[in-house]
């Protein structure tokens, strides 16, 4: 991101980018290649997935403002409850209890 914008700043970060890159560290877990590709795949997938939801729901723009933040929110927090080590991390442990 610093090579994309020239630049390392609080304010380059928005609230909504800070939630999202969180959440794709908690979805990943932090030693799993797979999980990092896995948390990636999914937060580049839910502004394309917010917008199908909105287009067949008939939502404004602030739905298609709205929807994905409120889809990256909800993933933290089942991910934090739920697994807490992130999912990558539960599968990569399941796959070696298999072996």
């Amino acid at each position: 991101m610093a090579m994309t914008i020239s630049l390392v700043a609080p304010g380059a970060y928005t609230l909504t980018l800070s939630f999202a890159l969180v959440t794709g560290a908690v979805l990943a877990g932090v030693s799993s290649l797979p999980g990092v590709v896995l948390g990636a795949l999914i937060l580049v997938a839910i502004p394309e997935i917010a917008d199908v939801v909105a287009n067949r729901f008939g939502g404004g723009e602030n739905l298609n403002n709205y929807l994905p933040s409120l889809i990256v929110s909800v993933l933290l927090i089942l991910s934090v409850i739920f697994t807490p080590n992130g999912p990558g991390e539960k599968l990569r442990r399941h796959h070696h209890k298999k072996k």
